[in-house]
């Protein structure tokens, strides 16, 4: 697959890593056989809060509260890198903002390259940073670049705390004063939220200076990642961030569905093509094994033909007609498992109550089924009569009859119902 190529859009300026060499380009549109770039687009602002919002409505109170605070004089998108439930309406989200003109102008600058990017916006990279070192305990990932220092803290759960500070300028003294912003920083963030910042992960850059020094108990809590040597503007610098960004879950990018897919597509590209050739050969090898084994099959299938031929003279006995034999069976094992005459009569005789009476009763086999139809009267009140008619024709069904059709009719002296069943053989 080769090695990723990466840019960095960082204070302005665009860079492409090329090999070993970084080179400076005017914009994203220049870049050529890059596959991953990040940006920390210029204006945005990335922050952890906590709003008094339902979990899926978040997004929607922090644009409100950053164009309410005057953050934003335009319509502003945001960029969500992770989000946690704190209660019923509150929640905790650590978010990147940036105005939508600008987002959208990335998003179709990438979308329309010639290559398959995947763009990745600055905070996204240092969160993967920090999920791929897995902390035990909280943990701080601190990236200077120019005069600025982005600051990231949290666990494996959580993240605490997100914010970019800036020096005034890039002498010394701005930068010595940029650093102790950095320490106070991750000092009151661990008072807040009354943790122990347990590592502190540095993220190096071609103009990152971090052999400044951080108060004593935080020199030793501080390592780096594996750095690489680049070349730019003629010097040698060791740079840590673009490992960091060429390693970042492709799930943290902002780019499109579509754009992502095709980024996948081209990366592993030579890898499907050798997995096809392989497969290919294996289908080939396969085909020539198992014809060969057909064959042999074949071979001995035609012999056995010919010795039994040989034993019987090639004569083989007529298939016998049974079809005609079969459904006599049949008939006859369903008309056993039918009721008889005597046996409906128990159960017309068991269903009927005291006053109701039999005046017709007709029975039909048939193929596979009972017909039943039965005309009875009863000589009691109507509404006792009625009942003894609906129970009547419960106690038949429970009985195993399936009810078709019936009716009950009434007049002054008595009642007359007519009721039709069924039963079917088991």
């Amino acid at each position: 697959m080769g090695k990723i190529q990466c840019a960095a859009e960082l204070d302005g300026a665009f860079y492409r890593c090329s090999g070993s060499t970084l080179e400076q380009v005017v914009a994203l549109t220049d870049l050529q056989g890059v596959q991953r770039v990040v940006s920390d687009f210029q204006g945005a602002i990335s922050r952890t809060v906590t709003v008094e919002a339902p979990y899926k409505y978040a997004e929607v109170m922090v644009r409100k509260q950053l164009q309410e605070a005057g953050e934003f004089d335009e319509p502003v998108t945001l960029v969500s890198h992770w989000k946690k439930k704190r209660g019923v309406n509150a929640t905790d989200i650590f978010y990147t903002a940036l105005p939508t003109r600008v987002f959208y102008r990335t998003l179709d600058e990438a979308k329309n390259h010639e290559d398959c990017i995947l763009l990745f916006p600055l905070y996204a990279v240092l969160l993967g940073v920090l999920k791929r070192a897995r902390p035990a305990g909280p943990s701080a990932v601190v990236f200077q670049h120019g005069r600025a220092a982005d600051i990231l803290l949290g666990d494996r759960k959580r993240i605490y705390y997100a914010n970019r500070r800036v020096a005034f300028d890039e002498s010394p003294e701005q930068i010595a004063s940029l650093w102790q912003m950095v320490s106070s920083e991750i000092t009151a963030a661990e008072e807040e939220h009354r943790i122990s910042i347990e590592a502190i992960i540095m993220l190096t850059w071609i103009d990152s200076r971090v052999e400044t020094a951080l108060p004593p108990e935080m020199e030793s809590k501080v390592r780096f990642l594996d750095e690489e040597s680049l070349s730019a503007e003629g010097k040698e610098h060791k740079v840590s961030f673009l490992k960091a960004l060429a390693s970042a879950p492709a799930w943290m990018a902002i780019s499109r569905p579509p754009e992502k897919i095709a980024y996948y597509c081209k990366r592993f590209l030579p890898v499907m093509e050798i997995a096809v050739v392989i497969i290919a050969l294996c289908l080939f090898g396969g085909h020539f094994r198992y014809g060969m084994k057909n064959r042999s099959i074949e071979q001995d299938i035609r012999t056995k033909k010919n010795t039994i031929a040989a034993l019987i003279g090639e004569q083989y006995p007529e298939a016998v007609p049974y079809e005609e034999t079969f459904q006599f069976v049949k008939n006859l094992s369903q008309y056993r498992d039918m009721p008889g005459f005597k046996s409906i009569v128990n159960d017309i005789a068991e269903s009927l109550l005291a006053g109701e009476v039999v005046q017709v009763m007709k029975v039909d086999y048939d193929k596979g089924k009972l017909n039943l139809e039965i005309l009875g009267k009863v000589n009691v009140p109507f509404e006792k009569a009625f009942k003894g008619y609906q129970r009547f024709c419960r106690t038949m069904v429970k009985k195993g009859y399936g009810l078709k059709n019936r009716s009950f009719n009434t007049s002054i002296s008595e009642s007359q119902f007519i009721v039709t069943l069924e039963r079917r053989a088991e």
